[in-house]
């Protein structure tokens, strides 16, 4: 279990404006109010909907994202305004809910994100990474470092040469 901040939209944004928005707030994700909904979209399937000629990002599907309230904090005696003082009691709401994601607090556009493990903080706390070939696809999963061998070539190798990972 660990806690982040990723930003936070009311209203859908095309593929490009989002990923913009990550690379603006150095995040590999972001958390979308759809209807009553939340889930949560990272670069990798933003980059994909963009590349197929997706419109809004309320059509990708995401992850879905629980929206925590007082009657989580009772029912399973977790800490809204402090979740690590209550990491095992998050762990078990997590197992129980059948979710990774959960919002403990919401401002006009960011979110506080209690994730069900540290790895998920690692991976969607960056900006985010791309590949410099053909298509151009995103990550965070599988993990990727920059420089490194893009993990889809040689699917994505330009002119013979092997695609790298770079920032988004």
């Amino acid at each position: 279990m660990d806690t982040m901040t990723l930003p936070f939209l009311n209203s859908p944004l095309s593929p490009n404006a989002a990923l913009d928005l990550l690379r603006t707030t150095g995040r590999g994700a972001l958390i979308l109010k759809d209807q009553e909904d939340y889930k949560l979209l990272d670069a990798a399937s933003l980059g994909k909907a963009q590349a197929s000629g997706v419109v809004g990002i309320n059509q990708i599907e995401g992850r879905p994202v629980l929206l925590l309230d007082n009657s989580y904090a009772a029912s399973f005696g977790v800490d809204l305004v402090r979740p690590r003082e209550t990491v095992t009691k998050y762990t078990d709401m997590f197992k129980a809910v059948q979710k990774d994601f959960a919002i403990a607090g919401l401002t006009h556009d960011v979110a506080f994100v209690v994730t069900s493990s540290e790895e998920y903080t690692i991976d969607l706390g960056t900006g985010g990474y791309r590949c410099n070939g053909s298509p151009r696809h995103y990550f965070p999963w599988p993990k990727v470092a920059i420089g490194n061998d893009c993990p889809d070539s040689p699917d994505c190798d330009v002119d013979g040469r092997t695609s790298k990972i770079e920032a988004l």
